[in-house]
């Protein structure tokens, strides 16, 4: 997994759509699986505010589904190879909803960038951007993958030393292709064993 959490809300937030026995799951698709989602990767947010109401749920739902398919439209050209305009247009674009001020403080030998917004929605909606952002700044487009199992669609930052990581998780799909490679690798050492010998 990801361990830098600048580099992982919004992949985690793409990876909220996946595959599971073959169907695709969404856990944006009701206002509870929104919930749960924020509750796992913004416990700050969740200890101080009240998110378990209808007005919350209602300032979040769409415009995250939306930060999500601008995620996923950077992500897919990253992947492919293909421009880049028409998802930054997107990008640029939703951004100007967002409503929040931001200011640097010093404190504890440290830069720390505040945001203040009008409600908690508009922080969470910002750190998820910011989090793209600081990805395309800081890590080379090639390390922006998509899982290489079949049974996957979901997205990672390779921030391995080497660069050669393969699968968004290695105790799933890794395994799970590793399992495959064995199978079809001791498959075919006992058809040729078992091969009759022409005459």
């Amino acid at each position: 997994m990801d361990t830098d959490e600048s580099l992982t809300l919004w992949t985690a937030l793409v990876n909220t759509r996946y595959l599971h026995d073959g169907h695709e799951v969404d856990d944006l698709k009701t206002p509870e699986g929104l919930l749960d989602w924020i509750k796992q990767y913004f416990p700050d947010i969740v200890s101080s505010h009240p998110v378990d109401n209808p007005i919350f749920i209602g300032q979040m739902l769409q415009p995250l589904r939306d930060l999500r398919e601008i995620c996923l439209l950077i992500a897919t050209a990253l992947t492919h190879h293909t421009p880049l305009r028409d998802a930054l247009k997107r990008w640029n674009q939703w951004l100007e909803d967002l409503n929040l001020k931001a200011h640097v403080i010093w404190n504890e030998g440290q830069f720390h960038e505040v945001i203040h917004g009008v409600d908690p929605s508009q922080h969470i909606l910002w750190r998820i951007s910011h989090s793209l952002a600081e990805t395309l700044q800081r890590v080379p487009s090639e390390r922006i993958r998509q899982c290489e199992d079949e049974q996957c669609i979901r997205y990672f930052v390779d921030t391995s030393r080497g660069g050669h990581r393969r699968w968004c998780n290695m105790a799933t799909c890794g395994n799970r292709q590793k399992v495959a490679r064995y199978r079809a690798k001791n498959k075919g050492s006992k058809t040729r064993s078992g091969a009759v010998p022409k005459r």
